[in-house]
């Protein structure tokens, strides 16, 4: 089965949000991988002996927050709700290896993606690198999207491993591994978004409801990316590079995922 990977940022409802998060299923030697906290850059990939195997991809990490809850009238929990008018819908990737410089990938990962968050510094290297800031990120309801995809207004963000393995599998039909992975993701997500909201917020409660997402209301989505991905991590795969190695950083598999999208 497929290694899935999120990292996760960003500034909900007065909240700092902070997710160094890695989803994961089973490889085919049995092999788990969970993301460990990192001083200044998110997530570092590395095994985990006692991560236990799910039938679709889950998530681990943490919030961050700094004031308060949800508010005294939010809900305390929350559960799997995938929105009744989700329809899959391949969203290919955004390329142009012209936009960026290795340097100007470098200094958006610094400005952008680590914390705390900084929304004035993060908007200044945008407007001073206007082309590279254009293709190195995208909302995540863009029709193409970038490395980086932003979240509910910016409240948090995600790597776009899907675009990856689309770019270097060379499948951008929308029946292939890549498109699979997007979906099962994306049920994930859009199933579990009501716990950022919830009073106390943590991102326990939330990778357990992405863990029930995949069992229940996203499992076909599941099975449908394990047999389409099989092979996606293998050695030989070129799709292999699109996966982080056991000691990189968030700002590490930013910086291999985004030259392929962007040059640099």
């Amino acid at each position: 089965m497929a290694l899935f990977v999120h990292t996760l940022s960003g500034m909900r409802s007065g909240k700092i949000l902070f997710v160094a998060a890695l989803a994961v299923t089973a490889s085919s030697s049995g092999l788990l991988f969970a993301a460990g906290c990192s001083s200044s850059s998110g997530a570092t990939f590395g095994a985990d002996p006692d991560a236990q195997p799910e039938s679709a991809p889950g998530d681990t990490g943490f919030f961050q927050t700094d004031s308060g809850d949800g508010g005294r009238d939010a809900p305390t929990t929350c559960a799997p709700a995938l929105p009744s008018g989700f329809v899959p819908a391949w969203k290919p990737p955004a390329v142009d290896l012209t936009a960026c410089k290795t340097a100007e990938l470098t200094a958006y990962g610094a400005a952008c993606l680590v914390q705390p968050y900084d929304a004035k510094k993060c908007d200044a290297y945008k407007t001073a690198n206007a082309k590279c800031s254009v293709c190195v990120e995208s909302d995540s309801a863009a029709a193409q999207l970038a490395p980086v995809l932003w979240h509910d207004g910016r409240s948090y963000y995600t790597l776009n491993l899907a675009g990856c393995i689309a770019i270097e599998g060379k499948d951008n039909t929308g029946t292939g591994c890549a498109a699979a992975y997007q979906t099962i993701l994306s049920c994930k997500e859009l199933s579990c978004d009501s716990c950022f909201a919830i009073q106390n917020p943590t991102f326990e409660t939330f990778a357990a409801c992405e863990k029930a997402a995949g069992a229940g209301v996203c499992a076909t989505y599941g099975t449908t990316e394990s047999q389409k991905c099989a092979t996606v991590r293998d050695a030989a795969a070129p799709t292999s590079a699109c996966f982080p190695g056991p000691t990189d950083t968030t700002l590490d598999l930013f910086m291999k995922l985004a030259p392929f999208f962007c040059g640099g």
